[in-house]
C-alpha cells in the first residue's frame, strides 16, 4: 500500500397552433420541427418528411402539448470522404414522444434514402443555423449503415429526456465546423453556447445514448458550458467546456485541443460543468477551463479524468470510479463530499493534482492500492477522511 503526499512549489416554432375541437378530442398540433436552410447550396438540403404520431381513433390525442411527430431525415449524398453535410435552421424534437430518423440506408434496399445511391455515409454533420438553441426532447435514431453522427447549434442545445439510439459515435457541440482547403471537415471551433441536460417528462433521466451492437459507444458534448440537471447515461463520454478549437478525431486517436482564449491565471469566476443531476458512464473524461461543479453524482465503472484549469467543487457531491485523475489548477473542494475508486485492481488509485485540498468533513477512499496526492499547500483535513481499504484493514492517512 502506498500513500504519497506531495507538496510542491509548483501551481500544478415557431409553434403554429391547429386547433381542432370536437365533441370527442382537442388537439393542437406543432408546427414542422426540422427545417432544412434554404439559404444552403441545394447539396446540402436534406429531404425531409414530416408524419404526426398515429394514435388510435378510439383514444384521440387530447394533449395541448401534442401527442408527437416522426420526422424522417434523408441525409444529404456523402462527398469523397463520406461527409454527409446537412443544414437546417431548426433542428427539434420538443414532445417527449417525437422521433427524427436519419435514414442512411442505400436507395437500393428497402426504405432507402434516394440520395445514397452510390455509398452510405461515415459521417452526418448537421449544421444548424438558428438564433436559439435546438431543444431535443425526444429520440434520434439512426437507421442504415453506422456513421459519427454530429449535431452542431452555435446556439445551445437543450435535452429534457432525449435519446439517442443506434448510433456508435456521436457528437453534440455549439461550436462552428472548420473545413481544410478541399473541403475536408477538420474540427469544432467553440466560441460560447451551452449544453443543457434536463430531467424528462415522466422521471429523472435527462440524457441516454445507446449503441445496437456490441463495442464502445461514444458520446462528446463539445460547448462552452455544460449543465446537467436530469440524469445522463452513457458509455464512453468526453466532454470538452470552453472557448476551445477542437481538431476532428476516431474514437482511440489523439484529440488536438488548443483553447480560442488566454488567462493569466485560473477562470475560477466561470462555471464550465455544473453537474446537479447525475453522470453515469463506463469512461469520463472532462477537460474545461474554468470550474467543474458537482452537486450530486459522477459515476464511472472504469476511468475517470477530470482536468479543470481552476477548481473542482464536489461540496456535498459524490465522484467514484474505477481508477480516477482529478486535476485542478486552483482548489479541489471536498467538503462534505466523497472521493473513492472502487476498484481494487492494482492499477488502481485516486491521482490528485492540485492548488491545495479542501477536504473538511470529506472522504477520499480507494479499494486500491494506491492514494496519490500532490497540491501546493497542506492538505485541510478537518474531520476528514484519507484513506486505503485492504481486504482486511483500512489504512488511514494522517495529515
Amino acid at each position: 500500500m502506498n500513500v504519497n503526499c506531495i507538496y510542491t512549489g509548483e501551481v500544478v416554432s415557431t409553434l403554429s397552433l391547429a386547433i381542432l375541437f370536437s365533441f370527442s378530442s382537442v388537439s393542437i398540433t406543432n408546427a414542422a420541427s426540422i427545417i432544412a436552410d434554404s439559404q444552403a447550396p441545394i447539396e446540402q438540403q436534406a429531404n425531409i418528411k414530416i408524419e404526426s404520431t398515429p394514435w388510435p381513433s378510439v383514444v384521440p390525442c387530447r394533449s395541448v402539448k401534442g401527442c408527437g411527430q416522426r420526422v424522417d431525415i434523408n441525409i444529404t449524398a456523402p462527398d469523397g470522404n463520406g461527409l454527409s453535410h446537412n443544414k437546417f435552421t431548426q433542428f427539434d424534437a420538443p414532445h417527449f414522444s417525437d422521433t427524427i430518423v436519419l435514414n442512411n440506408i442505400l436507395s437500393k434496399e428497402n426504405n432507402g434514402n434516394p440520395n445514397l445511391a452510390g455509398a452510405a455515409a461515415k459521417i452526418i454533420l448537421n449544421e444548424v443555423r438558428s438564433p436559439r438553441a435546438s431543444l431535443l426532447n425526444g429520440t434520434v435514431t439512426l437507421l442504415g449503415q453506422d456513421a459519427h453522427v454530429i449535431i452542431a447549434n452555435p446556439s445551445g442545445i437543450d435535452c429534457n429526456g432525449c435519446s439517442f439510439n443506434n448510433i456508435s459515435h456521436l457528437t453534440l457541440t455549439t461550436g462552428g465546423a472548420y473545413f481544410s482547403h478541399n473541403n475536408n471537415l477538420q474540427g469544432f471551433e467553440v466560441q460560447g453556447g451551452q449544453i443543457n441536460i434536463n430531467k424528462g417528462e415522466f422521471n429523472s433521466l435527462g440524457f441516454s445514448h445507446k449503441w445496437k451492437n456490441k463495442g464502445s459507444a461514444y458520446l462528446d458534448l463539445f460547448t462552452d458550458s455544460l449543465e446537467i440537471s436530469g440524469d445522463l447515461f452513457a458509455d464512453d463520454l468526453f466532454v470538452i467546456a470552453g472557448k476551445k478549437r477542437i481538431r476532428l478525431a476516431s474514437p482511440g486517436e489523439r484529440m488536438g485541443i488548443s483553447s480560442l482564449v488566454s488567462h493569466l491565471s485560473p477562470p475560477d469566476n466561470i462555471d464550465s460543468v455544473k453537474v446537479m443531476g447525475g453522470m453515469y458512464a463506463n469512461k469520463i473524461r472532462i477537460i474545461t477551463e474554468g470550474n467543474i461543479i458537482n452537486r450530486n453524482y459522477i459515476q464511472s465503472t472504469s476511468a475517470l479524468q477530470m482536468v479543470a484549469g481552476a477548481n473542482i467543487d464536489n461540496r456535498l457531491g459524490s465522484i467514484t470510479a474505477g481508477a480516477m485523475l482529478l486535476y485542478s489548477g486552483g482548489v479541489i473542494n471536498n467538503i462534505d463530499g466523497k472521493i473513492k475508486v472502487s476498484s481494487s485492481n492494482d492499477n488502481s488509485a485516486v491521482d490528485i493534482v492540485a492548488g491545495s485540498l479542501i477536504n473538511n468533513r470529506g472522504k477520499i477512499y480507494s479499494h486500491g492500492k494506491n492514494i496519490k496526492i500532490r497540491v501546493d499547500k497542506p492538505i485541510e483535513n478537518h474531520k476528514g477522511e484519507i484513506a486505503i481499504f485492504g481486504k482486511k484493514n483500512k489504512k488511514q492517512l494522517k495529515i
